[in-house]
């Protein structure tokens, strides 16, 4: 699972805004700390070094190439401290309570990744004093102990933890220029990005035709309402936005369905349906009977029990509470009494047991809070997150069977010369930050082969659901 944008809120002495992605119209900067000396050689470290660049970011790194350089564990008259070499002179900071910090390393990390974490510590020690809201490292030690949920460490993410994060903060900004190089910026506009993510959710959307557009539009709009949804849960303290994430609850959901029914008439369409297109669902039986005819293997994707029949299952059951009673929410506090907590989703009861039914044949973490008797709690990002995912990856496998096809071009930036469409493409998935692992998995099977098979022929490949 990537980071689930969410930073924690700053002391109440620190002078800027208590989140950057408050509700206030002006952001400040987010403040990221690069642990670059822990990086490898993988485009989103070399992505999220191009970022250090960006007007909105306040970047430190511990490599002199990347911005001001961390002098790592020194001993001082009162006690251990770090140092920040900055252009306007030398910023020294202490580091408190350091003999607790390394007992916790020793209890929480596992000896084959403490002598890294050792090393690493200084940094991540100094930028919880400095106040940064990001810790981007590669350390496994430190991962591991981001995992543990200590609640005296900084937010810990990867390198493409952090580009997800920095990709929805600088939407926020309704800023949609990307660094393709640390010199080099490219802006596509809004209208643009959203072309190309729907365009890399499904890629291909594009064999579609003359209906592509229309897909793209309610993956589009479906994307939007997810990023919406994240940000209201990123100032948990204002409790007006309870309300207002339920509201793009409903609208991710509309849209999400939306795509569902669209591939439906188009699949009505195309193979020439005796069932009139209003009625064409994925879920309406009668409809079924004919696509199993004309398209059984179009028809086994959404069988009843299978994977994506369970995707399926979850979306309508939730979308159709637009119709009638509203998701409800309740607040959970898991801190002191007092407290402000986050608010999850209350599975409706005459839904619970068919939605926990699907839930469990896909598999996976759904971010349940709470389960007991009538009360069945949902974590709202972590349930939007998954089923973004793994739609988008049914959408793309209803497309391919359905047109016979797998088409991968980008009509969005189909301008641009093909090396800086890679690299614009690749920048794009990563800063849209939707995570292939919070989609439902599918065995591979190989099938066997009787008698002595040939060094060149390879055994068919085969899926089926686990």
């Amino acid at each position: 699972m990537l980071l689930r944008y969410h930073i924690p809120r700053k002391r109440g002495t620190d002078p800027e805004p208590a989140s950057a992605f408050s509700a206030v119209p002006s952001f400040r900067r987010i403040r990221i700390f690069l642990d670059a000396k822990s990086f490898g050689r993988s485009s989103a470290a070399r992505a999220i070094g191009w970022y250090v660049q960006e007007p909105s970011v306040l970047a430190r790194s511990n490599e002199p190439a990347l911005g001001p350089c961390i002098v790592e564990h020194l001993n001082g008259p009162h006690g251990p401290f770090v140092e920040c070499k900055t252009r306007g002179g030398v910023e020294s900071v202490g580091i408190p309570y350091w003999k607790s910090q390394i007992g916790v390393v020793d209890a929480l990390v596992p000896k084959r990744f403490r002598a890294e974490a050792y090393e690493r510590l200084p940094a991540l020690m100094y930028s919880k004093v400095a106040g940064f809201d990001l810790f981007v490292t590669e350390c496994k030690g430190l991962q591991h102990l981001a995992a543990t949920k200590v609640s005296n460490a900084p937010a810990i993410a990867t390198p493409v933890e952090a580009l997800a994060l920095l990709g929805i903060y600088l939407r926020f900004r309704e800023n949609y220029k990307y660094r393709v190089h640390a010199t080099t910026e490219l802006g596509i506009g809004r209208l643009g990005y959203a072309s190309l993510a729907a365009e890399i959710l499904v890629p291909s959307s594009l064999s579609l035709g003359p209906r592509a557009p229309s897909l793209i539009t309610r993956l589009a709009r479906t994307l939007y309402a997810r990023d919406r949804i994240h940000r209201c849960y990123f100032d948990p303290e204002n409790r007006a936005l309870a309300d207002e994430a339920f509201f793009y609850l409903d609208a991710f959901l509309v849209s999400l369905v939306a795509a569902f029914d669209l591939l439906a008439r188009i699949a009505n369409a195309l193979l020439g349906f005796k069932t009139p297109e209003r009625k064409a669902s994925w879920r309406y039986e009668v409809w079924r009977k004919e696509l199993v005819m004309k398209a059984p293997r179009l028809a086994e994707l959404t069988t009843p029990g299978s994977k994506g029949r369970a995707i399926l299952e979850i979306c309508f059951l939730l979308r159709h509470h637009v119709h009638s009673d509203p998701l409800q929410s309740v607040e959970v506090v898991t801190g002191p009494a007092g407290q402000n907590g986050d608010y999850h989703l209350w599975l409706p009861v005459e839904d619970r047991d068919a939605l926990r039914e699907a839930m469990r044949i896909v598999g996976g973490s759904w971010g349940v809070a709470l389960d007991h008797g009538e009360w069945t709690l949902i974590n709202v990002p972590l349930l939007t997150e998954r089923l973004i995912a793994s739609s988008a990856k049914l959408l793309e496998m209803i497309t391919q069977r359905l047109t016979g096809n797998r088409h991968r071009g980008r009509v969005s930036v189909q301008h641009l010369e093909p090396r800086m469409r890679r690299k614009l493409v690749n920048l794009a998935g990563l800063l849209l930050g939707v995570d292939r692992n919070d989609a439902y998995q599918l065995r591979v099977t190989r099938t066997k082969v009787r008698g002595r098979r040939k060094k060149s022929s390879r055994a068919p490949l085969r899926t089926r659901d686990e």
